[in-house]
């Protein structure tokens, strides 16, 4: 059998391109663009946390000095009256600086007076109807509540032993007020401001007993816990 015969041009072409294949250089890669440095944000982001510098956070104010009325009273209510409970206890303090400062009474003899009334008991009752901490009567209780502005509701209000302290002492202010002494007004606290001025229109000054009694608590209190710097206790 005969072999077809090839084409002359066959071979001369595969040749060329070949040749031109091995000379072909390879295409370089793809330009990248320019890398630019990191912004101090991205390299603070990029940073262990460790690394960061912290911010300092301000500092607080200066904590006002604590107002040495106040701590002396917190003393004197944790010696007489350690039975209230904590919160009672401050509730008391604030009011008595509060009604100190006031009504111009010393703290010392309201405590003094507290004390023979009721030894701190906020819930206490008298023989006469007298409730709470400083022994107010209901009748009295709502007159003075009403001209100084505390919210009456009844008699549960003298059992609230803030309300009761505030009522209380302008009640004693009024006295003193009328009377002009301190043994007087709390003659009048103790028998009624009527009974009182029928005494003294016949002569009678003696003070009851209730009142020297309260006067010598105070004058206990006064060695115990007076502080020149406070002026508390004069």
């Amino acid at each position: 059998m005969s072999q077809p015969k090839r084409s002359p041009l066959l071979f001369p072409l595969l040749a060329t391109t070949l040749v031109a294949l091995a000379c072909r250089s390879p295409a370089p890669p793809p330009s990248s663009p320019e890398a630019k440095p990191p912004t101090p944000a991205a390299t603070a982001a990029r940073r262990p946390a460790s690394l960061v510098a912290p911010t300092t956070p301000p500092a607080p104010p200066e904590a006002a000095a604590e107002d040495p009325t106040l701590v002396l009273v917190r003393g004197v209510l944790t010696a007489r009256a350690g039975h209230l409970a904590d919160s009672q206890r401050e509730r008391l303090a604030q009011g008595l600086v509060e009604v100190e400062r006031e009504h111009g009474i010393s703290v010392l003899l309201l405590v003094a007076l507290i004390e023979r009334e009721s030894r701190f008991h906020p819930l206490a009752k008298g023989p006469r109807g007298s409730l709470g901490l400083m022994q107010v009567r209901p009748f009295v209780g709502e007159d003075v509540a009403g001209r100084i502005g505390v919210p009456w509701q009844g008699k549960r209000t003298l059992f609230d032993p803030v309300a009761n302290l505030r009522i209380g002492t302008a009640y004693l202010a009024e006295l003193l007020d009328r009377f002009g002494s301190q043994e007087l007004a709390l003659a009048a606290y103790n028998i009624g401001p009527n009974r009182l001025a029928r005494r003294l229109a016949r002569g009678d000054v003696r003070p009851p007993a209730f009142v020297r009694r309260v006067l010598l608590e105070y004058q206990g209190l006064q060695r115990e816990f007076a502080s020149t710097v406070t002026g508390i206790g004069g």
